[in-house]
């Protein structure tokens, strides 16, 4: 049942040989439904799913009981089926998980998921016994503390494992509803669980390297910051020029109208507010450091030694690389690349 179900909602999915026959198949469900109103929706939905031929013609709903789903059936068959049949691929598509970097994490996030899916709070509950003897202190506690204003969520030494931790027990919560990857990226932190994902390195083995780079990267003087603009890379890289600010890097190259920048705080200040005077919009990102940056310099060497101290395996799932933004090869296998990282 975890398998379509999470948090109290149910997958309820259909499928014909054509639109009409699809229609005649939810009126048929809708008509079950007012007549049983003891039914199990979970239980109902796992029929669904994997009882039942599954046709190129096809609907679902999203429910949450027996009278969510009579309400939702309606609103399906009220609108018709040339508004809620879809033809299925001939062949399915690929997939790709893209996992997010520091920054994006949150007091509070995946509670329910952690209270509701046994998949997701396993895992979460692994880390915590794999990095409490490290980080002197529960990832789930600091993701839901007691007192927000106490939560270290934001500091880099804790920061980096929980959002490794938070996106592998997403990837086997999806996994376990059979949904899996054709191909892996990370941006930054993400591309750690990326190549665990893949393969690279074992799940232990990847927490106690992310979290020595985030224990490692705290330990350097804080007062960096980062911040997003809405440009490319090469344009960023001309304003830096252009302006003849110091200390300030363009710290990733996201897409033609997307880049970030890194450096110290006046510095990424003072570019910031030149930004403006181009029309070019900015916005400061949640980070304690300048990551990707030359203010990363000085635990370079360190990091790359504790690297050295894992074994790395050829990834099973294609791994787009943060160095080359290209299918990353062997260069992945060595410690050196995720130094440069």
């Amino acid at each position: 049942q975890d398998r379509v179900s999470t948090i109290g909602h149910a997958l309820l999915v259909f499928s014909a040989k054509t639109a009409e026959a699809l229609e005649q198949r939810i009126l048929a469900m809708l008509g079950f439904l007012e007549r049983s109103p003891a039914t199990d929706v979970q239980n109902l939905a796992y029929t669904l799913s994997y009882r039942r031929t599954h046709y190129k013609v096809r609907a679902f709903a999203v429910v949450t009981s027996v009278e969510d789903a009579i309400d939702s059936l309606k609103n399906l068959l009220e609108s018709g089926p040339a508004t809620f049949a879809q033809d299925a691929p001939n062949q399915p598509g690929k997939l790709a998980f893209l996992f997010t970097g520091q920054g994006s994490q949150y007091i509070g996030m995946g509670r329910e998921l952690y209270n509701n899916s046994p998949v997701f709070r396993d895992i979460l509950e692994k880390c915590d016994d794999e990095l409490l003897p490290t980080l002197g202190q529960s990832l789930v506690s600091i993701i839901s503390p007691n007192d927000e204003n106490q939560s270290p969520i934001h500091q880099t030494a804790f920061t980096q494992p929980i959002l490794f931790a938070f996106e592998y027990a997403l990837t086997q919560l999806w996994r376990s509803w059979g949904v899996t990857p054709d191909y892996v990226m990370g941006h930054s932190v993400g591309e750690y669980t990326a190549a665990c994902v893949a393969g690279v390195f074992s799940f232990r083995d990847g927490l106690k390297l992310i979290a020595e780079r985030g224990r490692l990267m705290q330990s350097l003087p804080p007062g960096g910051k980062m911040a997003a603009v809405k440009t490319s890379g090469s344009n960023l890289q001309v304003a830096i020029d252009s302006s003849n600010i110091q200390d300030v890097n363009v710290a990733a190259h996201n897409g033609p109208q997307s880049s970030v920048m890194a450096g110290t705080a006046q510095a990424v200040a003072q570019l910031c507010e030149f930004l403006k005077t181009k029309d070019l919009a900015t916005k400061e990102l949640t980070v304690s450091h300048a990551f990707h940056s030359h203010l990363m310099d000085p635990i370079l060497a360190d990091f790359e030694e504790h690297a050295s101290k894992y074994t790395f395996a050829p990834q099973i799932t294609p791994v787009v690389s943060n160095r080359s933004g290209d299918i990353a090869g062997e260069e992945m296998l060595e410690p050196v690349y995720w130094r440069n990282h």
